[in-house]
């Protein structure tokens, strides 16, 4: 082998190895809420506290709404979630029962109706596994599927 082609296939190998690295930090071990508020007449609202809590921790975090109304917590750990929007002049309101897994991206929108900060409104729903927000494709394998999978030898 001459010491031209020895040179182009280390960067060739190097190239590679850079690109099949770089593919790894694509994978994310979190999940993300995303959304946007607004009142019942569909105007945005800005700067609306979002709060969301994990329902099995109870760990909290917490944004506000920008100007565009619209609000995203990302790096969320996989769990069930209860999400809450205030804002003053307005009801409170929460959605829980939010089942987030790796990778997932959901949308939880809110419609603030006017009242006291003393009225809330409580939402208990599932969010459909259909995900608006990316175009990714995945699926979560539990624990039983992995230990009957068959082996060979």
């Amino acid at each position: 082998m001459k010491i031209g082609e020895f040179r182009v296939r280390t960067k060739i190998a190097s190239l590679l190895m850079i690109l099949w690295s770089g593919s790894a930090w694509g994978q994310t071990t979190s999940a993300e809420v995303t959304g946007t508020i607004t009142d019942s007449t569909k105007a945005v609202v800005a700067g609306a506290a979002i709060t969301v809590t994990n329902a099995g921790t109870g760990a909290r975090r917490e944004t506000v709404t920008t100007e565009a109304g619209s609000y995203v917590m990302p790096l969320l750990p996989p769990g069930t979630y209860r999400v809450t929007v205030q804002k003053d002049g307005f009801k409170p309101m929460s959605r829980a029962g939010l089942q987030l897994e790796v990778g997932q991206v959901v949308r939880v929108d809110f419609t603030l109706e006017l009242g006291a900060v003393s009225e809330s409104v409580v939402v208990e729903a599932s969010v459909p596994l259909l995900e608006q927000e990316t175009s990714a494709l995945g699926q979560v394998v539990d624990q039983s599927k992995i230990i009957n999978l068959p082996l060979n030898g």
